[in-house]
């Protein structure tokens, strides 16, 4: 019986070699498209955060004009239940409990948090 040799320009076999490369390609770009997305749901949430806890807190700014001080602790009062930290009854509390990311609430904050600067020189963290 004579065996005959496969021919060098011969492709079996390469869509092996095909796989091998393009699958760890395949499963990165995968895991970025969920990390991307998992990352622009977070950031969405937090900016709804933020929104309700001043939508709720303008509601309180009619009585700046009658009693200032009673409508600077309504308006925070207001921004911190939304924040999910403090305040009753709590709304947002998805940011309390172990695994929660590190967020920190700052209302009319001169710097960032835990950052001695850049201080910004327009805000009033006392408000009148």
């Amino acid at each position: 019986m004579i065996r005959h040799l496969t021919h060098p320009a011969d492709e079996r076999g390469a869509i092996i070699v095909v796989f091998a490369v393009f699958a760890p390609v395949a499963i990165i770009l995968a895991v970025l498209a969920i990390d991307s997305g998992n990352w622009f749901v977070h950031s969405r949430h937090l900016q709804l955060e933020a929104d309700a806890g001043t939508l709720a807190a303008a509601t309180a700014f009619q009585a700046c004009f009658t009693s200032p001080e009673a409508a600077n602790s309504s308006i925070r009062a207001a921004a911190e239940q939304y924040s999910g930290f403090s305040g009753s009854p709590l709304y947002n509390q998805q940011n309390s409990g172990p695994g929660a990311p590190a967020v920190h609430e700052l209302i009319n904050s001169k710097t960032f948090y835990n950052r001695p600067s850049p201080v910004d020189g327009t805000a009033v963290e006392k408000p009148p």
